[in-house]
């Protein structure tokens, strides 16, 4: 079944290419407000919020990295309507293998690498003011390193059973792609 009129007429619009120089452009803009953003975080942040500098900080390098994977490093391509996409970013000129490039940036919402940490940063944030504000339980206290550390081992090991069905030969998965 094919989703496109024999007719149609694709532009340059239509192109990886001006996908990615669009991706390339943004990331120019992005990166330097990401810098200043993190020189805000380290230099500027008041000290009645040092208890949450590091974390916030960490955050911000997550989504550096979220920004930095998706417009430069991978620059995923969507294939559209299956759940597959073409790389055309710095990696694949570089020859890292694509297994790794698709694991990176595993769907154009939730990637497998990068999203998860961040996810868990931003849980961190409200936990601390949580406990600067409500003087949380000894209890809790007790516990909340080793919750910390549980859940960024979850985060960085969630996405292995992904990265293992990613299929190896990627001459069949591309054929499959352009079967629908």
């Amino acid at each position: 079944m094919t989703y496109c009129s024999a007719s149609y007429q694709f532009s340059y619009l239509d192109t990886p290419e001006f996908y990615t120089t669009g991706l390339h452009i943004l990331s120019m803009i992005a990166i330097p407000i990401h810098l200043f953003g993190a020189y805000c975080i380290l230099f500027k942040t008041p000290k009645t919020m040092s208890s949450v500098k590091f974390t916030m900080f960490n955050f911000h390098m997550w989504i550096l990295l979220v920004d930095l994977v998706f417009t430069v490093l991978v620059s995923p391509f969507p294939l559209f309507p299956l759940f597959a996409a073409g790389v055309f970013g710095l990696l694949d000129r570089l020859g890292v293998n694509r297994t790794f490039q698709t694991f990176l940036q595993f769907g154009s919402v939730e990637s497998t690498v990068t999203q998860p940490p961040m996810y868990i940063c931003m849980i961190l944030i409200f936990e601390n003011r949580y406990l600067i504000i409500t003087d949380a339980n000894k209890y809790w206290k007790s516990i909340r390193k080793p919750w910390m550390l549980l859940n960024y081992i979850c985060a960085v090991t969630v996405g292995i059973p992904l990265y293992l069905m990613i299929p190896a030969d990627q001459e069949s998965s591309r054929s499959k792609v352009f079967e629908v």
